[in-house]
C-alpha cells in the first residue's frame, strides 16, 4: 500500500521538482525512503516491480 500511496502523491509535495512521478523518480524514492517507511525488502525494489504492483491494483480496480 505504501508504493500506491506514494504514487498517489503529487512528488512536489514530497519535496521533488517534477509535478508527476515518472518511474524512475519513484523507485529513486522508494529505495531512498524504504527504511523510514519500514519496508526493508523494497531496499533493491525495481521499476519492473513497481509497475506490476501498480498494475496489479489498477487491475484490482476495473473488476
Amino acid at each position: 500500500m505504501w508504493i500506491l500511496n506514494l504514487a498517489c502523491q503529487e512528488p512536489k509535495d514530497l519535496g521533488w521538482p517534477q509535478e508527476t512521478w515518472s518511474m524512475s523518480s519513484l523507485v529513486k524514492y522508494i529505495k531512498g525512503h524504504f527504511k523510514e517507511a519500514n519496508f526493508p525488502y523494497l531496499a533493491k525494489v525495481s521499476k519492473g516491480t513497481v509497475w506490476n504492483i501498480l498494475a496489479k491494483v489498477i487491475s484490482n480496480l476495473t473488476k
